[in-house]
This record gives C-alpha cells, sequence and structure tokens, in this order.
C-alpha cells in the first residue's frame, strides 16, 4: 500500500519546476546558480532499489552545471528516530545511479557528481549520521592510525533539509509554489497533530487554495485534499467550511470528488490487502510444511512482506536447504 505521505511528496514534486525550488532553497546559494534550472529533467529512479520504496519517497533528477551533467536525488524522510544508517542507504542508491549511467554511456572517461538531498520531517530534528565516514569503526588512538584508516574508507556527506528545524515563516519566507509550499507544510505542521492542532494548521494557509487552483489545476487540489482527510479523518466535515470560505464554491465539489476518489481506494485497498494476505498464508504454510513449524521472527517477517517478497520467497523454498535460506538477502 503506498504511504499516503510518499504520495504527496512525489506528486508535488514530480514536476521539475517544483523540485527546482525545493532543491535551490536547500543548497548554498553559489552552488544553487552554479546549475541551469532549466535544463532540470526527472529521470525515471524504478532501478535504484525496490527496498528503497517501502521506506522513503525518492524523485531522481538531471540538470546541467556549467555545461556537464548533475544527477540530484531527493529522498523524504518520514522518520524522526534514530535512522543510523541512513547514509549508507544512500550510498547504496548513489553506486545504483552511477551504475546505469556507465552502462548508458560506456565511452564517458569521468563519473557524473549525484548530489544527494534528503528531506526530513517529522516531531523532531533528524538525528541520522549525515556523514557515512562516521559509521566506521574507526580506532580512536593513535590519531594518525585513526586518519590512516579514515582516509582508506569512502565517505559521504548528505546534504539536508530538516523541516523539523524550520519555522512556518522560514518556510513561507522560500520562493516556492502554492502546491509545493503546502504539501510541505502539511507533512511538517499538519501530520500527526491532534485534529484540533491540525485544523488550526489548515486555517492559517487556506487562502493559498486559490493560488494552488490557478497554478496547479484541479488534481492537485483533490489530492491535498485527499491527503487532509487522512489527517484529519475524525472531523473532515470541519474542513468543508475552511476550504469553501477561501476558495468559494469550487471547493464544495472539490471536497465531494476527494471524498469519492478515498472510497474508492478504501475499496481498492481492501481487495488487494485481501489478495495479499492470501498469499501470505499460502507460503506459511508451504514453509511450515517444508521446514516445520515456523518461529516467532519467520512469521513477524512474512506479516511485513511485501508482495515482491512473498513471490521470491515462494519460488526459493522449492530449492532452499534451511528457513534461513529462504529469507537470505540477495
Amino acid at each position: 500500500m503506498v504511504n499516503p505521505h510518499d504520495a504527496l511528496f512525489r506528486a508535488a514534486f514530480a514536476d521539475p519546476r517544483e523540485a527546482a525550488a525545493l532543491i535551490r532553497s536547500a543548497l548554498p546559494a553559489d552552488i544553487a546558480e552554479a546549475i541551469d534550472w532549466s535544463t532540470l529533467r526527472r529521470v525515471s529512479g524504478e532501478f535504484v532499489d525496490p527496498e528503497l520504496r517501502e521506506h522513503r519517497a525518492d524523485l531522481l533528477f538531471t540538470a546541467l552545471m556549467h555545461g556537464r551533467p548533475i544527477y540530484l536525488y531527493v529522498v523524504v524522510e518520514h522518520r524522526s528516530t534514530d535512522q543510523r544508517f541512513l547514509a549508507f542507504d544512500m550510498l547504496r542508491y548513489i553506486v545504483r545511479i552511477l551504475e546505469r549511467h556507465r552502462a548508458e554511456h560506456p565511452d564517458e572517461k569521468r563519473l557524473p557528481l549525484v548530489l544527494p538531498l534528503v528531506v526530513h520531517h517529522g516531531e523532531r530534528p533528524m538525528r541520522s549520521h549525515r556523514r557515512l565516514l562516521r559509521l566506521f569503526d574507526l580506532p580512536r588512538e593513535p590519531r594518525d592510525l585513526r586518519r590512516w584508516f579514515a582516509s582508506h574508507q569512502p565517505d559521504l556527506r548528505l546534504i539536508v533539509d530538516d523541516l523539523a528545524r524550520v519555522g512556518e515563516a522560514r518556510l513561507r519566507a522560500r520562493a516556492l509554489g502554492a502546491n509545493a509550499f503546502l504539501s510541505l507544510y502539511c507533512l511538517q505542521f499538519v501530520r500527526g497533530k491532534s485534529d484540533d492542532e491540525a485544523l488550526a494548521a489548515i486555517e492559517r494557509v487556506a487562502h493559498l487554495s486559490r493560488q494552488l487552483l490557478a497554478e496547479s489545476g484541479k488534481d492537485a487540489f483533490v489530492r491535498l485534499l485527499s491527503w487532509l482527510h487522512h489527517a484529519v479523518q475524525d472531523d473532515t466535515e470541519r474542513l468543508r467550511p475552511i476550504f469553501v470560505e477561501a476558495a468559494g464554491s469550487i471547493a464544495e465539489e472539490l471536497m465531494t470528488t476527494a471524498a469519492d476518489r478515498l472510497i474508492r481506494e478504501g475499496r481498492d485497498r481492501g481487495r488487494a490487502e485481501g489478495r495479499a494476505e492470501g498469499r501470505c498464508e499460502l507460503v506459511q504454510r508451504q514453509l511450515a510444511r517444508r521446514f516445520g513449524p515456523l518461529g516467532a521472527a519467520h512469521e513477524a517477517t512474512l506479516r511485513a512482506a511485501s508482495p515482491e517478497d512473498l513471490e521470491r520467497w515462494a519460488l526459493r523454498l522449492l530449492d532452499a536447504a534451511t528457513i534461513d535460506q529462504v529469507f537470505a538477502r540477495d
């Protein structure tokens, strides 16, 4: 099932114009000036890593800087807990990007630059290590030994746009369109709040709904309304007068459209979850028949599995000698 927060982020920033404004606002001014934003194009990132889409939303772009290609890899991080190996995960994704570039441009003598940008929103600032080198178990003493080993390890510094450290006023000051601003605003200042707090936050920016309609159209408005229905699901009727006052009668029509979309999505999700649950039970029975009763850890792994995981494990259990071989990472 698609995470609604991921869906909101991807939809808002898949447009290179919106993405350019976001990325520019997160980079140092002199670096941003060096990039030709008129050449920014989104490229498919499906090849990067299937595991990524289970935990984070990502978008991959390419642009020119001084006439040379540069990749801009944007990941949104929802979790405010300590994601210790985020920098290592990003290194893995960047290697995949460079591998594909090499395959598509075998005659090039140098690798292109890749800028890794993490957009974080949460109740607390991001605590993950922003530098890969800090994850290595380097010797503390003597310092010469530490420096020698450090010089022979891969390193990576993440660029982090931590919305948990950005107040409403600073977010408003960014040169963002209504769609981009409202998406970031909702993820940081509406998500996870009580209904009263969420509705108060929505009222502070509802006047931008007219601008959103003018710049991005009805689909963007309906998408935002659908997300807000998730965010304040215990009090959705209180949304109606807020947006009708801000955007007029069209808001009434679009809120009905958003509610209808949620009903359809709920039905589709229910059918998909039913199919996934049936497949999970089938794989569980096959494993138990082959290897005996499953332990609690293996049962938990099955419950958290994606359809792709279940498909892979169903094929593996035909030849695996042990149950651990079925669940082993590739």
